[in-house]
């Protein structure tokens, strides 16, 4: 198999460790049980890829807004007051640039 950079070789090794994980489904998002805490994947995903917990205040945001979808290509980190700005102009029909709200897209 072939990547394309070292977030898609981390991104392999971590969807098999998350197979050998507890998860469950909520009303929202998949989650996996870590060292005995339940996680929501698509944060342990980025957390996996960047190396360091999230902040509070970081937020993952699904690019295609589809919550079950969580490929690191779908996934990207925003501090919680600029996703709550981009949703806010998503409802009012606007596009805008997501790279303008990011902290780090993959």
């Amino acid at each position: 198999m072939k990547y394309n950079n070292s977030y898609e070789i981390k991104f392999e090794h971590i969807k098999s460790y998350i197979k050998t994980l507890k998860k469950r489904r909520t009303k929202e998002y998949y989650q996996v049980c870590y060292k005995g805490v339940w996680i929501n994947e698509h944060r342990f995903i980025v957390q996996c890829l960047l190396g360091r917990k999230l902040d509070k205040k970081e937020v993952v945001h699904h690019i295609d807004q589809d919550k079950s979808n969580n490929h690191y290509k779908n996934l990207c980190v925003m501090k919680e007051k600029y996703h709550t700005q981009y949703h806010t102009f998503l409802k009012k029909g606007c596009h805008l640039d997501l790279k303008g709200y990011t902290i780090h897209m993959f």
